[in-house]
């Protein structure tokens, strides 16, 4: 019998599919001493877990691609740290077991970045995705986070769901109307189809809008899109984006975190960009590089304040090489 749950809507748009929930966070590992003479092969297991988490990590980049894949890199980038390995093995060579010292190696930079600043804690959850992972590995369990699945589905998440949601079962068929909020439990047909057509009108009525943007009274309003690089600029166009809002810049050089693009690389990026909107608006913003986004030849290792500190403007102002 079909029930339904109300909650905000925040994106338009409907999904029908079985439920599939989070998978959840890796529990705490016990505390157990080795003996000093299982600390090398401990060592081991650890640095072979971190490898292949970070490779597992830029593969999924790799088939994301745009901002995901850069996202999923800084991750990687996060597992083999140096620093944290550094730490990692002086915990096992103290008595701990690979898992252990994983986990109380990030929980300790975990604190300093939640100390650190409101931009610097919003990493948090990233550095406990990487750990949690490590971890996983390492004992042997189903890894933590979005599930496989060859079929589409409704993924459920105790941070994004009503707390209603961890009520419905693994298989259940939902339809979620992203617009108005309304999650109907096992639908009836005649629900999907006119959730199916809502939807369909929908996507017409955006395929068929042109123009530039404005309000339902007339109040003129440009619609401008946010893009990383060339690539992003025929789905703006094809979108109607009148200009682009922010061009994030940084995303030409961390194509190689090691090597800056030539000129000639960066002034193809920047004309194609402006030809494609030769009478629209486009923000282009200076590199920002730093903190979430390291790029070898140019962050500092010892930068005290990577969220804040020299990145942006103050970086093109003390290397203006790299624009040439």
């Amino acid at each position: 019998m079909e029930t339904t749950l109300r909650g905000v809507g925040v994106s338009h748009g409907v999904a029908i599919g079985q439920v599939r929930h989070m998978g959840t966070a890796v529990l705490e590992p016990p505390v157990k001493e080795i003996p000093a003479d299982e600390a090398p092969r401990e060592q081991g297991r650890a640095r072979k877990a971190v490898e292949a988490v970070a490779a597992d990590l830029i593969a999924r980049g790799n088939l994301a691609g745009g901002e995901a894949q850069a996202v999923l890199e800084a991750q990687a980038l996060i597992a083999q740290d140096p620093e944290l390995m550094a730490d990692v093995d002086r915990r096992i060579a103290a008595g701990g077991t690979a898992e252990r010292s994983v986990y109380d190696a990030f929980s300790r930079y975990r604190e300093l970045l939640a100390g650190a600043g409101e931009y610097m804690a919003q990493r948090v959850a990233d550095l406990d995705d990487v750990r949690n992972r490590i971890v996983a590995r390492l004992l042997g369990v189903p890894m933590p986070g979005v599930p496989d699945s060859d079929e589409p589905y409704v993924l459920i998440a105790r941070d994004l769901a009503p707390a209603r949601a961890g009520e419905l079962t693994e298989g259940t068929v939902v339809a979620v109307d992203g617009g108005t909020g309304e999650i109907f439990v096992d639908p009836s047909r005649e629900r999907q189809e006119q959730l199916a057509r809502a939807e369909a009108e929908r996507k017409a009525a955006l395929a068929a809008s042109s123009g530039p943007g404005a309000t339902s009274d007339g109040h003129k309003v440009p619609l401008l899109a946010n893009i990383g690089g060339p690539g992003d600029v025929p789905a703006a166009v094809e979108a109607g984006a009148e200009g682009v809002g922010l061009f994030r810049t940084e995303f030409l050089f961390l194509d190689d975190s090691r090597n800056a693009p030539s000129e000639a690389k960066q002034i193809h990026a920047y004309r194609s960009v402006l030809e494609a909107f030769p009478e629209g608006r486009v923000v282009v913003r200076v590199l920002d590089a730093g903190a979430d986004k390291p790029l070898d030849f140019l962050t500092p290792a010892d930068e005290p304040n990577p969220a804040l500190g020299v990145r942006g403007l103050r970086t093109l102002l003390d290397h203006p090489d790299i624009l040439a």
